[in-house]
């Protein structure tokens, strides 16, 4: 929903946008994918609709990983999870050496999208 954040996704190797406010989220995913929806699915944000639509969007026997927290709690379709046969996990483990070796990376241009 926010076009500078999209901007800078752009910017540092997204191939794609969606900013849910002007599209509908659902469709532009199929569009994609060719109807099947995401293999991998992150949720960073932490709202209860993003880790509703995380589970809601991701293909079958596809993965959700969470690393945003909602701060209320969270109603989901549960059956969605065994249909799909889901893989859902948590992330939430960095440690500050973790964020310094990132950024380290980033500075030598070491990832793959990056153009030397």
């Amino acid at each position: 929903m926010d076009d500078d954040k999209l901007a800078l996704a752009t910017k540092t190797g997204a191939r794609h946008g969606i900013n849910t406010s002007r599209e509908s989220l659902h469709q532009r995913l199929l569009e994609l994918t060719g109807g099947l929806g995401p293999d991998v699915i992150i949720e960073a944000v932490g709202l209860p609709q993003t880790f509703r639509s995380a589970v809601e969007e991701v293909a079958f026997t596809g993965r959700v990983v969470y690393i945003g927290y909602a701060k209320e709690p969270v109603v989901y379709e549960t059956r969605l999870f065994v249909q799909k046969e889901l893989d859902i996990m948590g992330s939430r483990n960095a440690l500050p050496e973790d964020f310094r070796q990132v950024l380290r990376m980033l500075e030598e241009r070491r990832f793959q999208w990056m153009t030397p």
